[in-house]
Parts: structure tokens; sequence; C-alpha cells
């Protein structure tokens, strides 16, 4: 066996994964342009800071109420077509972003990004799981977290480049067009994975409302430190380019290459953390990513120069990839096939209903007690998190 096939055999990279890899590649490079530039352009159009975090907190209503329903119809017509309903709404959502003539287009534009991203979130990451081995599901994990983490190499940058030399709408055109590619790909180069599909029945979603009121008693330390995890970063990631350029007057270049760092340490650790988790413990991981995110939080909060910024997002880069391989494998660990999308559609809905005021929370406290008092919310948050991460369990595959 040659050393390309080893490596792909090491890294699970076959059957769907590779359709799989590519498009989140190609998408992924498209929304770290996108998310750089959307705020600065939504504010030159008339929007202001306490607006980007209504808007924000309408994302997360439906983003996170949908997911009720969502969850569920993933479980039922199968992972790749909720996927590509997902890449439908998405371009939907582009285009009109794309022509917007003032903010209020932008309420439309993440009320249908809430839809899109509802539809994802109990989907992708089953999808994947059930694309692998079981015993190599860390390191398939560890992928999903390279798809986010490597265009970050170099899109946030170029998205920054671009707006402050040739104006944010032309990135958006070409976060369109990389959106289109992406979706096409997906469709014509992967294959269903959910073994056994079912009607969708709307008592299941009744039951799901219920679930989310009611989790299993195994379930409750994992949901309180998801839902305190979520809205303690959704202070700040909200309105964080808004943030780094009225605080400090960064250029869009300035704080993409802030975000790039962040990326590069991200990328650099996710499949050393993968291969990690497959021998250690999942319970252990998501503690230690709650202790470096209390000292990242806190970090924040205490420093205006951008080297110590810098290095602050070495530690992001290294704590996001640790949480989110973390979490994304517990959630998949816990229970069985036929309940993942469900069970993580929950987890996602609750977490999100109850982190719907957080992005307008966070802009009120940046105009009262600024950058530094807005971190230092959320490094409280998450100490209060971490404390409840000593009750999770270890989850059986």
């Amino acid at each position: 066996m040659g050393y390309i096939d080893k490596l792909r055999d090491s890294l699970s990279f076959r059957g769907n994964v590779p359709g799989l890899f590519i498009s989140g590649i190609i998408e992924c490079s498209a929304w770290h342009m996108y998310d750089l530039v959307w705020q600065p352009y939504m504010i030159s159009l008339g929007g202001s800071v306490p607006l980007i975090g209504l808007i924000m907190s309408l994302w997360t209503a439906f983003n996170s109420l949908l997911q009720l329903v969502t969850g569920e119809l993933a479980d039922s017509v199968g992972r790749k077509t909720v996927l590509n309903y997902y890449y439908i709404f998405s371009i939907i959502g582009l285009v009109i972003a794309a022509v917007a003539k003032n903010w209020v287009y932008f309420i439309a534009v993440n009320i249908i990004f809430g839809i899109a991203d509802s539809l994802e979130g109990p989907s992708f990451s089953p999808m994947f799981a059930e694309s692998v081995p079981k015993e190599k599901m860390a390191v398939a994990m560890s992928l999903i977290t390279l798809i986010w983490s490597i265009p970050g190499f170099y899109g946030k940058a170029l998205g920054g480049y671009i707006a402050d030399h040739y104006g944010s709408q032309l990135v958006i055109v070409i976060v369109l067009v990389a959106e289109t590619v992406a979706a096409l790909w997906f469709y014509f180069t992967t294959k269903e994975t959910l073994a056994e599909k079912k009607p969708f029945k709307l008592k299941a979603v009744l039951r799901n409302i219920q679930g989310i009121s009611k989790p299993e008693g195994r379930l409750i330390p994992f949901y309180i430190v998801a839902i305190l995890d979520r809205f303690g970063w959704m202070i700040t990631s909200g309105i964080l380019v808004t943030m780094f350029k009225q605080e400090f007057g960064f250029s869009l270049t300035e704080i993409g290459i802030l975000m790039t760092i962040e990326m590069v340490a991200l990328t650099l650790v996710s499949i050393p953390i993968g291969k990690a988790l497959d021998q250690f413990s999942n319970r252990k991981g998501i503690i230690v990513a709650l202790v470096l995110t209390v000292i990242l939080f806190s970090g924040y909060s205490l420093t205006s120069d951008y080297r110590t910024l810098m290095l602050l997002q070495v530690i992001k880069g290294i704590t996001i990839g640790l949480w989110d391989t973390s979490v994304m494998l517990y959630q998949n660990k816990i229970v069985t096939e036929g309940e993942r999308g469900k069970t993580i559609g929950n987890i996602n809905s609750i977490k999100g209903l109850i982190s719907i005021p957080a992005p307008f929370i966070g802009a009120l406290l940046f105009g009262y007690i600024g950058f530094n008092g807005v971190f230092a919310a959320s490094a409280f948050i998450l100490a209060l998190a971490l404390l409840v991460s000593t009750r999770l369990t270890e989850p059986k595959l």
C-alpha cells in the first residue's frame, strides 16, 4: 500500500468523506470572507452595533427553534436531503445580501440564514460520523474542524483585503459564487448515510419539544454546559468584528490577520486532538477546553495590545479545536445512530433559544462598559460552565 493510501486510511478519507471535505472547504472559504465583512457592510448601509446585536439574536431564534423540527427531519428523510435544502436557503440569503440597498435587507438575510443553519446543524456532523468506521469517529470530527480552519489560513485576510480595496459588496458576490459551487460539488459527490429512513411525524417533533424541557437525566449536565458555553461565546462573537473596528480602529485587513492566526492554530492542532481523543477521555477534553476559554476571555478583558491579541488568537484556535472535536464526539457517542439528528437538534435548540438575547446583551454591554467589560462577562459565564462540566459522565459508543 502506498503512502497516499495509508494516509487516506489513517484519516478515513474514502467514500463520502472526500466529497464532504472538499465541498466544505469551498464553502467555508467563502463564509470566512462573509463573516469578516457583513457587519461593517451593514453599518455602511445605515445599521448600528445594537441593530447587529438584534439581528444576530433574530438569527439565533430561527436557527434554534427550527432545529426542533429539522433534527427529526434529518432522522426521517435523510442527512443529504436536508443538507441540499441548506444550500438552497444559503444561496437565497446571499443573493439578497448581494443586492442589499440598506440595512433592513439583513433582517431577511439573517432569517433565511437561520433557516439554513437549522438544516445544517443536525445533519452535517451525523452524515460525517456515519461515513467512517466507528473507531475513526474522532478523526472524522477533527476533519470537520479542519473544514472550517484550513480556509481560515486565507479566507478572512483575503476578504478583508478585497473589502478594504474594492468594497464589501464584491466580497459577498464572491461568496455567492463559491457557495453555489460547493452546493453542486456536494450534490454530485456524496451519498445518503442514514441506514433506515422513516416517515416524518409531527408527534415526534412534539416529543422533541417535551425532550428539551425534560432531557434525560444523564444529559442534563451536558445541556447546562452547552448552554452556558454558547451564551458566553455569543455575547462576544456576534459583534466581534465591529468591536475590533470601533474599539481599536483596526482595518478589516488587520482584523483578518488576527482571525487568520486563530485558524492556523486551529488547523495545526485539529488532527492531533482527534487522535488523542480516540484514545483518551472526551469528558476531559471538554473540561480542558473550558479552562482554556476562561483564560482566553480573561486575557481579552485585560488587554488592548495588538501583539497580545495575536497571542490570544493562538489560544483561541487551540481552544476551539479541542472544544468542537470533544463536543461533536461526545454528542455522537452518547446516543444511537437513529437518535443522533434529534438529540443534536434538541441540544442545539435549547442552547440557542436561551442564547437568543446574548448578541444584543453583548452590544449593550459594549456600549456601556466597552470591549474589556464584554469579555469579562463572558469569562464569568464560562467559569460557571467549567464548574458544571465536572459532573459530566464519559460517553460510550
